[in-house]
């Protein structure tokens, strides 16, 4: 499954969601934030059941 939910600031919500370092047993994979040539920043975590959430705001 994918996933993506709008934030109003994607690194200020990796920092909230996911802290400084990865959690080991809630997040498989952190992907970190970073710009799309679509005018998002954004960054995905992954589950340790494959499940695949990303979180995007827009460019500042």
């Amino acid at each position: 499954m994918t996933a993506t939910e709008p934030v109003h600031d994607a690194d200020q919500r990796q920092c909230g969601c996911c802290g400084r370092q990865r959690p080991a047993r809630r997040v498989a994979e952190l992907w970190p934030v970073a710009d799309q040539d679509y005018g998002l920043r954004k960054f995905t975590v992954i589950d340790p059941d494959g499940n695949r959430v990303r979180f995007g705001s827009p460019f500042r």
